[in-house]
């Protein structure tokens, strides 16, 4: 069985009696995207019933992963400034 939810899809191969995590398939519908002045930036977007999220662009151990996410704050569906003197200052 699939479902399909705001935030990614589940699968299911006992009828339902355990689900597959929607963390493994970094799915998201975003509102708004936004950067900071910092470098390097982080990109933050809010989502569709799962809060907003941030991202750093570049890491220095090779790829970007879950580990470089964090949650910037509590905006939804709508719209985030960050403030480019003070990225962990919203407007």
């Amino acid at each position: 069985m699939v479902l399909g939810t705001d935030q990614g899809t589940t699968i299911s191969l006992n009828r339902g009696l355990t689900w597959s995590s929607w963390y493994n398939q970094p799915t998201a519908q975003f509102y708004h995207v936004t950067t900071d002045n910092q470098f390097p930036y982080a990109v933050y977007g809010t989502q569709q019933d799962s809060g907003s999220i941030a991202v750093l662009s570049r890491t220095d151990h090779g790829q970007i992963t879950p580990r470089d996410w964090f949650l910037p704050g509590d905006s939804e569906s709508g719209y985030m400034v960050v403030d480019p003197n003070d990225p962990t200052s919203f407007i």
